[in-house]
């Protein structure tokens, strides 16, 4: 399918591919996971703009600031996303991530970074998209791609979901998980459930599916749903449960709230332009395959300028 845009969660998908090349290292199968893991996640980058059909639209790339977690969310919740801390991650794995965003600001006229210090990439999303659906035509439609189930926030009928595995549309999701993919919904199934990758913990252990299910359905906050507890007709011992579990529910739900941007999203956009010398030197220094694009464009700017 054709979309307008690619929106991709580039920490995602670096860490992604710095996992998939750690393990061929250790196995002694590939040298300098670094490079590899930059090298490779430009690579799946060229590959969905052309799955998608995407080469001639812009694709947003959108970045964590390393201490958005520090200063919001590590505040609520130390142990939160703490295999992927500058202090614990594996050496030069933020190094690495720093010059994958600068070839890519060099690499290509459609690629657009996307970041703001204090936030993550999933705080972005939803400004993102509201400026986005201005020049949507009706026909046309983007995409969130994330492993992050905090992206599938994004779904609705311009927009659908891909978590490296499959492509969401509302319908689609409601089929696999069980409950529509509203903002709200998403939160609480958070909360209640954790999220292993962010390293946020189970907010209430043995939860009924068919109970959380219909807390999603009628309820739209935390708040609501302790309220609606007083009256509820569930099993006295999971409403005990819930209650029991009160404080890292609000813990959860604070973690998985976004938070509001506090500039225009305009003011995060990064435009990249394709300088050919500054990649043919580069991947040439870091013994990457040199993209045809770079060579050629570099012979036209070298023709234009002497003559």
């Amino acid at each position: 399918m054709r979309y307008r845009f690619l929106i991709i969660d580039s920490n995602n998908l670096f860490w992604r591919n710095w996992h998939i090349v750690s393990k061929f290292y250790y196995q002694g199968v590939t040298e300098n996971p670094y490079l590899n893991t930059i090298y490779r996640s430009i690579q799946e980058i060229l590959k969905l703009q052309k799955i998608y059909e995407c080469s001639d639209q812009h694709v947003f790339l959108l970045f964590d600031n390393c201490s958005s977690k520090t200063k919001n969310r590590k505040m609520i919740y130390p142990q939160y996303k703490n295999d992927r801390d500058v202090e614990t991650a594996p050496s030069n794995i933020y190094y690495s991530l720093s010059l994958f965003k600068e070839l890519l600001k060099a690499y290509s006229d459609k690629f657009i970074l996307v970041y703001r210090k204090g936030y993550e990439a999933d705080d972005l999303t939803l400004p993102l998209k509201n400026a986005l659906l201005k020049s949507l035509r009706k026909t046309e439609k983007m995409m969130f791609i994330s492993g992050d189930l905090d992206w599938a926030r994004n779904i609705d009928s311009n927009s659908h979901w891909y978590n490296w595995k499959v492509v969401y549309d509302r319908e689609g999701f409601l089929k696999k998980e069980g409950y529509w993919p509203k903002e709200n919904s998403v939160k609480l199934y958070k909360t209640f459930k954790g999220d292993s990758s962010d390293n946020i913990p189970v907010g209430v252990k043995a939860m009924p599916y068919d109970v959380l299910m219909d807390i999603l359905e009628k309820y739209d906050s935390l708040e609501e749903i302790f309220k609606g507890l007083l009256t509820a007709k569930y099993d006295q011992k999971v409403i005990k449960r819930i209650y029991d579990s009160k404080r890292q529910l609000w813990i959860n739900y604070k973690l998985v709230d976004f938070i509001p941007l506090d500039v225009s999203i305009e003011e995060t956009i990064f435009q990249c332009f394709a300088k050919p010398k500054k990649i043919k030197f580069w991947f040439k220094f870091f013994k990457f395959p040199i993209p045809s694009w770079a060579v050629e464009l570099e012979e036209v700017e070298d023709m234009l300028f002497n003559t």
